[in-house]
This record gives structure tokens, C-alpha cells and sequence, in this order.
């Protein structure tokens, strides 16, 4: 399917191969509750290489044609998958798509991890479903929060909080997640 794909869209393999890689990796890293400084400047870095990479080919081939340099015919889809495949990635990880699908595929280790869980252990990481927990916190009223990501600057997480809104501690911000009753979006600031 691949090779046939590649060979409709006239692309070669590689070309073909990196955009749906650059897509799979970018709905992977924002997928988390948060994504860190350090994803951000490595997805940054990626994509202005690539871009320059993308422009430098485009205007070497637009010289060697207009030259009569003897080249290979690239249509339209071939100039175009990139861009494309890099706008695809942005709108992916916008639109929170990736996170709802990592979040429901976790749902039930994530009750059941809430459910167990009695003291808090700030310095124990652990993995409950698809998340990498390394901060969990015990609160009254039932409420359980735990950080998933962590950046140095600000942390994101998940609360439980079956009752009521969670508390506000500090500079806390919560969204409720619309697909999952009792459960949201924690950002923590310090």
C-alpha cells in the first residue's frame, strides 16, 4: 500500500515515509497533558529545518528548469505533501484530538490508579496507562491530581474530583473534560 501511494502521488519513498512519520510523532508528543519547553524547541528546530530544506530544493529546481537543466518532472504533489503533511501535524495537535484519544485509551487505569491510590507520593513516578504519572497529590473531598508533564516551568496533569470543582492551590488552572464526567485538565504554575 505504501509503495502504491508513493507511486500514485509520484513521490519518492523517503519524502512519502518522513511526512507521515513527522505526523505519527508530532500527534505522539502532544498527547500528553502538556508538552515541555524542551518538545517545543526540538519540534521547532525540526520544522525550520525542514522548511529551509523544502524552500532550498524548491527554488534549486525552479533554477535548474528555468536553466534547461535536464530534470525530473515534480508535479504538484510533490511540492506540496510537505507543506501540507506540516500544516496536517499542526492542526492535528490543536485540535486536542491526540490527547482525547490517549486520555480515553487510559481512561480505566486512570480510575483505577485514582481509585487506589491513599497518600500522596510526590517523589514516586510510575506508568498508569499510557501516561508516565510522577507526581501524585491526595486531596480532600475525594479529589485526586497527579502530573504527567513536566517542563520546569509549569506542570500539567489530570485531577479527579467526583463531588466538586478541585481546589484552586496557588496559581491552579483546571478545564473540565467534556468526554470524561469528574475528570480535568490540571495546570500547575509556579
Amino acid at each position: 500500500m505504501f509503495a502504491q501511494l508513493s507511486k500514485a502521488m509520484r513521490l519518492p519513498r523517503p519524502q512519502l515515509l518522513w511526512c507521515i512519520l513527522w505526523v505519527l510523532f508530532i500527534s505522539v508528543a502532544y498527547s500528553d497533558a502538556g508538552s515541555g519547553m524542551g518538545l517545543f524547541i526540538l519540534c521547532y528546530g525540526i520544522a525550520i529545518v525542514w522548511g529551509l530544506a523544502w524552500m532550498i530544493r524548491l527554488i534549486v529546481y525552479a533554477w535548474r528548469s528555468r536553466r534547461g537543466v535536464a530534470t525530473d518532472h515534480r508535479g504538484i504533489a510533490y511540492w506540496t505533501v510537505e507543506p501540507l503533511a506540516f500544516i496536517f501535524a499542526i492542526v492535528i495537535a490543536n485540535s486536542g484530538a491526540p490527547n482525547y484519544v490517549r486520555f480515553i485509551a487510559s481512561r480505566a487505569a486512570l480510575t483505577r490508579y485514582v481509585q487506589s491510590v491513599a497518600v500522596p507520593s510526590p517523589d514516586s513516578t510510575r506508568w498508569v496507562g499510557l501516561y508516565k504519572v510522577r507526581e501524585t497529590e491526595v486531596l480532600s473531598d475525594g479529589v485526586v491530581r497527579f502530573i504527567t508533564c513536566q517542563s520546569g516551568f509549569d506542570d500539567a496533569g489530570f485531577a479527579f474530583a467526583p463531588r466538586s470543582s478541585p481546589p484552586i492551590v496557588g496559581e491552579d488552572s483546571y478545564t473540565k473534560l467534556r468526554f470524561a464526567e469528574g475528570w480535568y485538565h490540571w495546570h500547575r504554575s509556579w
